[in-house]
C-alpha cells in the first residue's frame, strides 16, 4: 500500500500473464536458493561446526556474501538466511521457507525501484546495471 501511495509499485509488463510468468519463475528460483542454502550448505556446515547456531550463522553469512555488492540485499539476506536456517533446524521443512522467500522477494521486487536495488541483481550484473529509460508515447526517441 505504501509503495502504491509513493508511486513506486512496479508490476512486470504484459499485464496479468506477465505478472504470473515473471513471478512464477522467481518463485522457482527462490525455492532453488533455499534448497542450496539449507539442503546443501547448512547440512554440510553442520558436519564441520558442531554448534547448530554457529552453523546457521555461517550459512547465513555465505548466503549474504552471494548477494554482494547489493547494499540492500546483503543485510536482508543475512537476516533472512539466519531466520530460515534456524527455522529449518527446528522443523526440517523447506517448503514453507521456499514460499516465504518467494513472497519476500516478490515484495521487494514490486516495491523497491529498479535504480535503487538494480532489479535485484548481484555480482557483476549489479555493477553493470543500466536502468531502462522509457520515453513518453508523445516524445520522440531522439530527444535527450
Amino acid at each position: 500500500m505504501v509503495a502504491g501511495w509513493l508511486d513506486t509499485l512496479r508490476l512486470p509488463p504484459g499485464g496479468f500473464p506477465g505478472f504470473i510468468e515473471t513471478y512464477i519463475a522467481y518463485a522457482v528460483w527462490a525455492g532453488v536458493q533455499q534448497l542450496i542454502l539449507q539442503g546443501l550448505f547448512l547440512l554440510l556446515l553442520l558436519r564441520v561446526i558442531p554448534n547448530e547456531r554457529y552453523a546457521a550463522l555461517t550459512a547465513a553469512g555465505l548466503f549474504a556474501l552471494a548477494h554482494v555488492p547489493s547494499l540492500l540485499l546483503v543485510p536482508v539476506t543475512l537476516v533472512w538466511g539466519l531466520v530460515a536456517c534456524l527455522h529449518f533446524l527446528r522443523y526440517r521443512s523447506l517448503f514453507p521457507l521456499m514460499i516465504a522467500h518467494a513472497i519476500l522477494g516478490i515484495a521487494v521486487a514490486m516495491t523497491i525501484p529498479g535504480p535503487v536495488d538494480h532489479n535485484m541483481r548481484v555480482g557483476l550484473s549489479y555493477l553493470t546495471y543500466k536502468p531502462h529509460t522509457y520515453a513518453h508515447r508523445f516524445q520522440s526517441s531522439s530527444q535527450p
